[in-house]
């Protein structure tokens, strides 16, 4: 066997361990599904949010709750979040200033101004304790990694 026909053997082994080993892009978008319940049963409106822990902040990413619980979201940054629910939104008792455009909807408060447009929050009303809505003291927290996840959150009292 000749030195160029060995070649031609290992040339196309050594890509296949090169790009094997090639590191993931850790900047790479995320794409994560999931559901949101409470004691159990599915929270059926409102907004989940990935609010990124770093000093620095970010945007926050939201992804509006299915009547069924569920979320979607794509296109996320990877990274380390503390994860926040809002209800409040969807209460019939509460009175809030319109967002503008909205057709009457409140935008939750606690979607910064530099986040991305979302679907507006709707769905039924869930009561959910009030700390899952506030960054500095929900206990739900998220690792978002590049490529499709799921991720469940249940609320607890």
């Amino acid at each position: 066997m000749t030195l160029k026909s060995k070649l031609v053997l290992v040339l196309p082994l050594c890509l296949v361990v090169v790009y094997g080993c090639e590191k993931a892009n850790p900047n790479a978008a995320a794409s994560v599904t999931g559901k949101v319940t409470y004691k159990g049963q599915p929270v059926t409106g409102g907004m989940l949010m990935f609010n990124p822990k770093t000093e620095a902040g970010g945007v926050v990413s939201p992804a509006s709750l299915n009547p069924d619980g569920t979320y979607s979201l794509t296109e996320a940054p990877s990274g380390d979040f503390t994860v926040t629910v809002d209800t409040e939104s969807l209460n019939p008792d509460k009175k809030a200033q319109a967002y503008p455009g909205s057709g009457g909807k409140e935008m939750p408060s606690s979607i910064p101004a530099n986040a991305p447009k979302a679907t507006l929050p709707e769905g039924k009303y869930v009561k959910i304790p009030k700390k899952y809505s506030d960054p500095k003291e929900s206990t739900l927290t998220a690792k978002l990694t590049s490529g499709k996840q799921t991720l469940n959150f249940e609320l607890a009292d």
